[in-house]
């Protein structure tokens, strides 16, 4: 079974990476930080003229069984 791990977090570095660390510890994945990819805002206007990352990380997504995603959780902020 493959399984990836979604960071997406604002820090590569911080807490939440810290928790990927750990299972990384138990388990084998390949990890997708998603500050190494640019991703540009949908528009319902379809006025997007930019080029991203989006679409080739998600056919490079999908071939996976699982997936993680490690995302922060902001408690009063």
């Amino acid at each position: 079974m493959s399984i990836v791990v979604i960071q997406g977090s604002s820090r590569s570095t911080g807490d939440t990476r810290t928790a990927v660390n750990a299972l990384a510890a138990r388990l084998s994945f390949d990890l997708v930080d998603l500050l190494d990819y640019r991703i540009e805002p949908y528009d319902y206007e379809h006025r997007h003229h930019g080029v991203d990352d989006f679409m080739p990380l998600m056919r490079h997504l999908v071939r996976y069984d699982t997936m993680v995603f490690a995302t922060p959780v902001y408690w009063y902020t």
